[in-house]
């Protein structure tokens, strides 16, 4: 069936949500109501997201303005350089200047482009197989039997008495950055008047 459906994140979320329900009502998962709910509002988001990049996938420029755009480029082309090789004197700065603006524009089009349509196989688009690789190990690691439990700490006298301590006391370790920071600004104040001793110390012949 999940193979089949057109509508696969909408199936699995509805199938994790009535899980939840099922799980709270048998009292298998005994949290508080404010708590879950937080659950399912995650949930939404997630399908949201899901839906906001589906409709970038979805509903590109429209072609009127997509076409539009393409002419005033062209016509932006065409006029520069006729007003270029009238205003500047020399072929050379003519074509530079024309060539720069022109590039610019173009380019700013051509990332439009790109920036457009996310996703695919294209060099400047989404990695989505890294992405969905990185994923899937998360959700790997994260069913693994000892990221489910926290760890149990057993004090056991014998061994942990061996450790070393020190105690820090809170006042002593403030005055000592006290006194790091003005021993450090009284040396900035040293460097500073270095040069201005030497220079008073010079006389004009």
């Amino acid at each position: 069936f999940l193979q089949a459906t057109s509508n696969k994140c909408e199936v699995v979320l509805q199938w994790v949500q009535r899980l939840i329900v099922e799980a709270s009502d048998a009292n298998i998962i005994k949290i508080p109501p404010p708590i879950l709910s937080r659950v399912y509002n995650q949930l939404g988001n997630g399908i949201v997201i899901l839906n906001n990049a589906e409709k970038l996938n979805d509903f590109p420029v429209p072609f009127p303005l997509a076409q539009m755009i393409t002419f005033m480029l062209i016509l932006h082309w065409m006029l520069t350089a006729l007003v270029v090789a009238t205003a500047v004197e020399k072929g050379i700065w003519a074509s530079f200047i024309s060539f720069a603006v022109i590039f610019a524009f173009w380019s700013i089009h051509y990332i439009g482009m790109e920036l457009e349509q996310p996703f695919g196989d294209d060099p400047n688009d989404l990695p989505m197989r890294e992405m969905q690789v990185d994923l899937n190990l998360s959700l790997r690691d994260l069913m693994h039997i000892r990221a489910r439990f926290p760890p149990v700490f057993h004090y056991m006298p014998a061994k942990h008495a061996e450790f070393n301590t020190k105690v820090i006391s809170l006042d002593s370790y403030i005055e000592e950055i006290r006194v790091t920071r003005d021993e450090e600004l009284a040396l900035k104040r040293r460097i500073a008047q270095q040069p201005r001793r030497r220079l008073q110390g010079r006389r004009p012949k």
